[in-house]
């Protein structure tokens, strides 16, 4: 008899990708294609992450591209090079793309994951390249319901470092319910958006959040203090989802 797995938790495979390409999105900010063996089966959620068998080492990074059939074995991941050890990451993957060659990845990882779209509206939250989880959960969102009631907040200190914006903005202009808050932590005179921290733009917009889904990726702090500062209008850790309540918790209050 088979094996029956919960949603999310099906056994992990290590399987070599070709290194399909690496193309820099901004001054620090790369993506990269993998290309799964043919034959073989991504099986991730929406949400989960893998790790990358890289420099001698298996680092996590959030898949940023949903299950798509008629791209099965694509797979994307977006990376800062914010210091050396990163630096030497993106070369050597780099050189990999250039040689046509593999890197392993084991996945599938996590627990924010999307399994089924629930009915409320949701709230999906992030700051810097936090977005590649964010991006993933979006497309497997529209792909269900294009309809469904979607908010993007995406957070950075400055305005290149929104290195896709125009995806969610493709997003919000093309779907009716689609809404996207792009945030810059401090305002300049160049930006006509919005300014501050992300729990204040959120409470600007919400009065209550009780009836919502929040869908959160960024440091422990960002998403610890996010919860702190909208506990008072309904956000719960149970409406809430995101890894940092796994691999970054705090004792319960």
């Amino acid at each position: 008899m088979p094996e029956i797995y919960a949603p999310g938790h099906s056994p992990e495979k290590t399987l070599a990708c070709q290194v399909s390409s690496v193309e820099a999105l901004n001054a620090s900010v790369y993506r990269i294609e993998l290309l799964a063996p043919a034959g073989s089966k991504l099986d991730y959620l929406p949400g989960q992450y893998l790790e990358l068998h890289v420099a001698g080492q298996q680092l996590p990074y959030s898949i940023a591209n949903a299950p798509d059939p008629q791209q099965p074995r694509r797979l994307e991941l977006q990376i800062s090079d914010h210091n050396e050890v990163t630096a030497g990451i993106i070369a050597e993957l780099s050189s990999a793309a250039e040689n046509r060659s593999t890197m392993k990845v084991t996945l599938a990882k996590g627990d924010c994951f999307l399994n089924e779209l629930p009915k409320q509206p949701i709230l999906l939250v992030c700051a810097g390249t936090g977005f590649s989880q964010i991006k993933c959960l979006a497309e497997a969102i529209l792909a269900q319901d294009p309809e469904h009631e979607v908010h993007l907040y995406w957070s950075n200190r400055s305005l290149d470092e929104f290195y896709l914006y125009d995806t969610p903005k493709h997003w919000a202009d093309e779907f009716t319910n689609f809404n996207f808050h792009p945030v810059l932590e401090a305002g300049v005179d160049s930006w006509q958006g919005r300014a501050g921290w992300i729990y204040e733009v959120i409470h600007e917009d919400f009065d209550d959040l009780q009836n919502v889904q929040m869908y959160a990726c960024g440091s422990p702090t960002m998403v610890h203090g996010t919860l702190d500062q909208l506990e008072k209008l309904g956000l719960s850790e149970a409406n809430m989802h995101s890894d940092v309540f796994s691999y970054a918790p705090r004792e319960k209050k």
